[in-house]
């Protein structure tokens, strides 16, 4: 399907993020059907048990860092 290339996809994309690192480790995929006519539109893969853990690992670790920037800021706004 065209616009899937003009979105910069495939047939089969990696269906986990970490933000800013995709993890394609899944062995099943999800498939999305036209709800016009049923025609395949594209797949995903489906998230392991370890890229879930990969996945939370790092949104735990870049809370811990937002945190600490957070609280920096709220002390130097009161000087």
């Amino acid at each position: 399907m065209k616009f899937l290339q003009e979105l910069g996809l495939s047939a089969v994309n990696n269906g986990t993020s970490t933000g800013s690192l995709w993890l394609s480790s899944g062995d099943n995929e999800i498939t999305s059907l036209s709800p016009v006519d049923t025609v395949l539109i594209g797949s995903v893969q489906a998230t392991s048990r370890a890229d879930y853990e990969q996945v939370i690992g790092t949104a735990q670790q870049a809370f811990k860092e937002w945190r600490l920037w957070r609280l920096r800021n709220v002390v130097r706004s009161f000087g």
